[in-house]
């Protein structure tokens, strides 16, 4: 039997050696349990040859890609944006304590605290290995991939791009939701380059089961916005019952708004998340990720 290649994308820096040897922990158990053989490299171990040239022709050698994401490491980023575009099956990491870069925050990532790597990583990544060798299309993120129909509710987020701070906020307190295969979290971070967004976007408005709309001067201000993303949402509201959950995010007109005051705001117009001391932020987005939870537990 032909031995598969797994390349490990850590940062280089010699803190991660723990994390290094806790991906070879995985990768041999794993090998023990399927009586596969594995290659296990790192490209910084080769000492030959232009160090870019080498990163290329490993991720084009290898069968999987295991990249941890932590610390956003710029190097790490860049083998990952390669290993992607050649269609290589990849197993993402990322260490509780940071934050998972927001570009790539919608993605399947194996969380690992740092002093638990062989008691809480090393088995999932054991398992997430022989899965990735045994079906590689499980881990590929490619746009020629045939997109499942997801029969999860949708929760589709509205937005002005001058807010997107507090998105990546809200991303890291529902991220459990996705992980447990509840809900799809629909932004438009999600468009990738060649889709047609006008497209993608009225497809999500059309399935949405809950709306989340982050109101702001500059949200009632989008012409995009008020033309395109409201009024599909508010005759859904209407018509099938899509619940519309608005977040004030700075002092605006909501109350004066006829047609979104009558929805209930999650937090009061004059006390707006821009105005909250951290921890009374932190609480309000635990309440909305609460709020999504019951509203599908509801509709299931």
């Amino acid at each position: 039997m032909a031995q598969k290649k797994i390349l490990a994308l850590v940062p280089y820096a010699s803190e991660f050696m723990d994390v290094y040897q806790a991906i070879q922990s995985a990768s041999m158990k794993s090998e023990e349990n399927t009586n596969q053989s594995y290659i296990l490299s790192r490209p910084d171990k080769s000492s030959s040859g232009y160090i870019t040239d080498r990163l290329l022709e490993e991720i084009k050698l290898c069968d999987l890609a295991i990249v941890d994401t932590t610390q956003a490491n710029p190097n790490v980023l860049y083998m990952l944006g390669i290993a992607e575009a050649l269609n290589k099956p990849v197993i993402l990491i990322n260490q509780m304590d940071y934050q998972v870069p927001f570009d790539i925050a919608q993605k399947r990532f194996l969380l690992y605290h740092r002093n638990k790597l062989h008691n809480e990583l090393v088995p999932h990544l054991m398992d997430a290995i022989t899965v990735g060798i045994k079906n590689p299309e499980e881990f590929i993120f490619s746009e020629s991939k045939p997109k499942k129909e997801s029969k999860k509710p949708t929760v589709f987020v509205s937005y002005s791009h001058v807010d997107a701070e507090y998105l990546k906020r809200f991303s890291v307190h529902v991220k459990p939701l996705e992980r447990k295969g509840l809900v799809d979290i629909w932004v438009d971070t999600k468009i990738k380059a060649g889709d047609k967004w006008q497209d993608e976007i009225e497809q999500a408005l059309s399935k949405s089961a809950i709306a989340i709309l982050f109101i702001s001067a500059d949200f009632l201000a989008s012409d995009f916005i008020v033309d395109n993303e409201l009024p599909p949402l508010l005759e859904a509201a209407e018509n099938k019952g899509t619940r519309i959950l608005p977040i004030i995010i700075k002092p605006c007109r909501f109350s004066r708004e006829p047609h979104l005051s009558k929805f209930q705001a999650l937090n009061s117009p004059d006390n707006p998340i821009l105005l909250m001391p951290e921890i009374e932020r932190e609480v309000l987005w635990d309440k909305l990720s609460y709020e999504i939870e019951v509203e599908i537990e509801n509709r299931a």
